[in-house]
């Protein structure tokens, strides 16, 4: 629905035999659907290891993990996942303007205020407010950027030869990379339904209330084709 608060997030893990022409890749990608790389890092015990920290715009989100499923990376493990903030969001929302409008209030008491210990007392109140209010509108540019910025988390392993996976776990791979979307869909669903639950009723009480004089009505009807006419 309009309006809703979503968090796209994603976690999957690469092989490779050629890590730097799949780093040209991703960074091809980034560059293609105008994402940045937040963490880079680099592990080296048995086998070398990559892990990157990646943010794509939200609508870019199915377009840049099909892309890397396309690649050239031998795709071990995905999953996705779909985070409604919209009531957390709308709480933090709702604090903040109550604060503010507590902050414009402590405002004119100060201007009104002559003795020294009220000035005190509502200059601390102040700086009590103007403390939770940064709090509150950091969280909210948290949240903000999270709704625009998909997070995706992938792990890069460089091997020699590719792992063997099964047809089982390819399903499994697909399964988990789309659950996400289906649960979305049928969280939509269901909140259609509950809307037009109030309509369903009705037309349900209607449908028992006139169901036997219309069957009667029909049945009446259908006796008086049957009777033949008088000569």
């Amino acid at each position: 629905p309009q309006g809703e608060k979503l968090v796209y997030t994603s976690q999957i893990t690469l092989e490779t035999t050629d890590y730097k022409k799949l780093s040209d890749e991703i960074n091809e990608l980034l560059e293609k659907y105008e994402g940045l790389t937040q963490t880079l890092s680099e592990q080296n015990d048995d086998r070398r290891m990559f892990s990157m920290v990646l943010r794509i715009p939200t609508q870019n989100f199915d377009k840049f993990i099909q892309s890397i499923r396309d690649g050239s990376g031998s795709l071990l493990r995905i999953s996705s996942n779909i985070d409604n903030i919209t009531k957390s969001y709308n709480d933090n929302a709702m604090k903040i303007q109550t604060l503010e409008t507590q902050h414009s209030r402590l405002l004119e008491l100060l201007k009104q205020a002559n003795g020294l210990s009220d000035i005190i007392e509502i200059e601390t109140r102040l700086s009590e407010v103007e403390y939770e209010l940064n709090q509150l509108k950091s969280y909210q540019n948290t949240m903000d950027a999270d709704v625009a910025y998909s997070t995706i988390s992938i792990v890069i392993y460089e091997v020699q030869t590719y792992s063997q996976i099964s047809f089982a776990q390819k399903i499994a791979n697909a399964f988990r990379g789309s659950i996400s979307g289906f649960v979305s869909d049928a969280e939509y669903l269901i909140i259609d339904i509950i809307y037009a639950l109030p309509k369903l009723l009705l037309l349900g009480i209607a449908i028992i209330i006139f169901k036997k004089p219309i069957t009667k009505f029909y049945k009446m009807l259908k006796e008086r084709k049957t009777v033949a006419p008088e000569a």
